[in-house]
């Protein structure tokens, strides 16, 4: 899929009072992810926030078809962090992240966006075919080979440990890595690995269990 989104730990959830088909979760300060067809025709700003629309269902490689908390920090660093014109998803799975980055992009000026190059990929056909359909809902090729300026990974734990050399080698200089995914006791083993590849750790998020982080690359 070419050319095609977060800092409290849980996101808020509001159910449709009228369509039970639909779920409405408000994420960060100007996201809003609306699952369900039942609402197509509705803007993409509501109640000044940036609207996107997913089928009912977000498949995952974190084991759950509901919205996993690593996205939403993805989502709501992206919202902090977002810049550049080159951006590449890892691992896109429902293309969230990936369509995210389109509306926030939209949200500053469509004529910015026809000069962003905007990738996503992900290893399981299922998965793209499921990234096609959400494109579609909102509105809105092959492995690049470039830099870019922000990259997204949220991924499950043995694809990070896999795929972080690849991954640092597309962070253009003074560009920015979210990893999402990780696990609390691998996180300060994978900042040392990341510092020794000229990257510094600029924001993080925390739990029990699962951890983001948000690295700059050094010039």
């Amino acid at each position: 899929m070419k050319n095609c989104l977060l800092t409290k730990a849980f996101l808020t959830k509001r159910r449709h009072q009228r369509k039970a088909s639909t779920a409405i979760y408000d994420i960060g300060a100007r996201l809003r992810l609306v699952f369900g067809k039942t609402i197509l025709n509705k803007p993409l700003i509501d109640n000044e926030r940036l609207v996107i629309r997913l089928s009912a269902s977000v498949p995952s490689a974190f084991g759950t078809t509901n919205l996993h908390n690593t996205t939403v920090w993805c989502m709501e660093m992206l919202e902090k962090y977002l810049e550049g014109d080159k951006i590449l998803d890892v691992g896109t799975g429902a293309g969230i992240l990936a369509i995210c980055v389109v509306r926030l992009i939209m949200d500053k000026e469509n004529s910015y966006l026809n000069s962003c190059q905007i990738d996503a990929f992900d290893i399981y056909q299922d998965a793209i075919a499921q990234a096609r359909t959400n494109l579609r809902q909102s509105v809105l090729a092959d492995y690049p080979k470039t830099f870019y300026s922000t990259v997204i990974a949220n991924l499950p734990p043995i694809a990070i440990t896999e795929l972080w050399p690849q991954l640092i080698e597309k962070v253009a200089n003074n560009g920015k890595l979210i990893l999402s995914g990780l696990l609390k006791h691998s996180l300060s083993s994978m900042v040392e690995k990341l510092n020794r590849n000229n990257f510094k750790l600029i924001d993080q998020v925390v739990t029990d269990l699962w951890c983001l982080i948000v690295v700059e690359k050094n010039s």
